[in-house]
């Protein structure tokens, strides 16, 4: 072999074998950080980790009777603590179980929408000292349970009505839309098409 023919074969020996990485090798794991006073680029840019997205929580309670058992169809209001407005409305079940779902985490109250509270044409309120509000703190992905808020029945001494008539005629006006004064004493009720309205449970005071 002259000294051509060995000088190919050393040129041929050289050469990468096949599944050998070539370039500058395999990299190492892990992410490579930048030289002290380097600035990052690219993907290395975004050294902050994005802002984790939180859920919500269930707010949960009962309303009961004082004699025992849940009352139904109880309007319940959701509202921040410290009187930030009514944010949601729920009614209790036939077993007086009322739940609000999705709720940010956060401190709110849970009471009635009105009190007294009328059910089956009869008037229900919280105990004496008892506002009917409750606070709960929700936390995400848990359900916050409210005491038991508890009605007993207000004792009624009967009921209000009259008629609403047109001035000029004397005939009775149907729709108007009549209330009770102060505010609140008792949900308007409408006049029937002789314009008489009564409102069947209305507690004992002036108005």
């Amino acid at each position: 072999m002259d000294a051509n023919d060995k000088d190919r074969t050393r040129r041929t020996d050289s050469s990468p074998k096949s599944g050998t990485p070539t370039g500058s090798g395999r990299q190492p794991r892990g992410r490579a950080r930048p030289a002290q006073g380097a600035t990052p680029s690219g993907a290395e840019a975004q050294v902050a980790p994005a802002r984790e997205h939180h859920g919500t929580g269930t707010v949960a309670g009962t309303v009961d009777a004082s004699g025992g058992g849940g009352l139904a169809q109880v309007r319940i209001v959701l509202g921040l603590v410290g009187g930030g407005g009514r944010l949601a409305f729920a009614d209790t079940d036939d077993g007086g179980e009322f739940t609000f779902t999705e709720v940010e985490p956060g401190r709110y109250t849970v009471g009635l929408d009105e009190v007294p509270t009328v059910l089956d044409e009869a008037p229900w309120r919280p105990r004496a000292g008892d506002t009917g509000e409750r606070p709960v703190e929700v936390a995400a992905y848990e359900t916050a349970r409210a005491d038991p808020i508890v009605l007993e029945p207000v004792p009624v001494s009967g009921a209000v009505g009259g008629f609403v008539l047109d001035v000029t005629g004397g005939t009775g006006l149907g729709g108007v839309l009549v209330a009770l004064v102060p505010a609140g004493a008792s949900t308007p009720v409408p006049t029937d098409g002789s314009g008489q309205f009564e409102f069947p449970a209305v507690l004992p005071g002036q108005y």
